[in-house]
């Protein structure tokens, strides 16, 4: 559907663009992601009416785009109490066309599941890549990590599935991973140490990891809670950068959440 007003019988774009803020605010929930945004750069009033206090719109919006079962889990709901922070976590979370064959996407669209084949490794990508600003997306492994544990980035070039054990991410030019397991990081196939502060606890399944990227200075860290544990990648190219993860336990589970710019300190 498409706001596209001609002058004919009478009628002028002014006339809908006097029409009442509820009225607006009605017609635009029958308009899909795409024409909202379109909506927005039309005019001032439209753009402040689509990002009124109540969100309207985009709650129509969410109803209609998001999974039942995202909008069923209670945890994942609670993460995203404005529904423009759900929606735009939607639109980055695991893409089900750039992921390794032996994983899928879960119903709720934020978690990838691999299933239990034996001697390879997997990963899959975000829908969406940064290329600008300061972002920072949550993961959560909800299982078991066996011998390798891997978040990171990558290109659209890096493969996304290879035999035995291995970190995947990091082992050439196009991805970078910081494996869990061994708490290593990994960058054109050299390992160092990360955190580097000895006494660090190892991540534990089910803790909140935030991945923090910052492409203007080409650099991406890691935090749990209110730790930093620095940087981890440096020299980052200036080329799309996708959230990405790498698993090789049977049965993994992993939730990845856009947070949009971080808080920093």
């Amino acid at each position: 559907m498409q706001l596209n007003v001609r002058k004919n019988e009478g009628f002028h774009t002014r006339d809908i663009r006097n029409l009442p803020t509820h009225v607006m605010e009605l017609i635009f929930t029958f308009l899909d992601l795409n024409d909202v945004f379109s909506s927005m750069l039309a005019c001032r009033r439209w753009y402040s009416i689509i990002y009124g206090k109540q969100r309207i719109v985009f709650k129509s919006l969410v109803l209609k785009t998001l999974p039942k079962a995202a909008l069923e889990d209670v945890r994942i709901v609670n993460i995203f109490p404005d529904s423009r922070d759900f929606l735009r976590a939607f639109s980055y979370a695991w893409s089900p066309k750039d992921i390794s064959g032996t994983m899928s996407i879960c119903s709720n669209g934020f978690t990838v599941y691999r299933r239990p084949i034996a001697q390879c490794t997997d990963a899959v990508r975000g829908k969406r890549s940064v290329t600008h600003g300061i972002h920072a997306f949550d993961f959560v492994w909800h299982t078991p990590f066996g011998t390798a544990a891997v978040i990171g980035l990558a290109t659209e070039s890096e493969r996304l599935h290879c035999r035995g054990y291995d970190s995947l991410l990091g082992k050439s030019q196009f991805s970078w991973g910081w494996n869990i397991v061994d708490k290593v990081t990994v960058q054109m196939g050299k390992s160092n140490a990360y955190p580097k502060c000895p006494n660090i606890q190892p991540v534990k399944i089910g803790q909140k990891i935030r991945l923090i990227i910052d492409c203007d200075h080409h650099v991406a860290g890691f935090e749990r809670g209110e730790d930093f544990f620095g940087i981890a990648f440096t020299e980052l190219p200036a080329v799309p950068l996708y959230p990405a993860v790498a698993a090789v336990y049977g049965h993994s589970e992993v939730s990845m959440y856009y947070i949009g710019p971080p808080d920093l300190g």
